[in-house]
């Protein structure tokens, strides 16, 4: 059986097929476009946190030297005062 043109049945298998082609086509570029979003979020993501660390890591840096810096001068203290008296 040939079909014609206006022989068209919107509910034939190929009707159909060409239907979930289009549509897994058109689902494929909006994955596509999503997965090229989340990439450039992930990177402007990893660009800050590179930063906190670096930040935190110098505030660490800090607050050992002042802790060291504390006990210094508290042995020091310590000493000098037993020797005072």
């Amino acid at each position: 059986m040939r079909v014609t043109p206006g022989d068209f049945n919107p509910f034939s298998v190929d009707a159909q097929l060409a239907t979930i082609i289009t549509e897994l086509k058109t689902q494929k570029a909006a994955s596509e476009a999503m997965h090229e979003e989340n990439k450039k979020v992930q990177g402007e993501i990893l660009v800050q946190a590179k930063k906190t660390n670096g930040r935190v890591t110098k505030l660490e840096h800090y607050v050992a030297a002042i802790v060291g810096g504390a006990f210094v001068i508290g042995v020091l203290w310590a000493v000098f005062t037993h020797f005072v008296k």
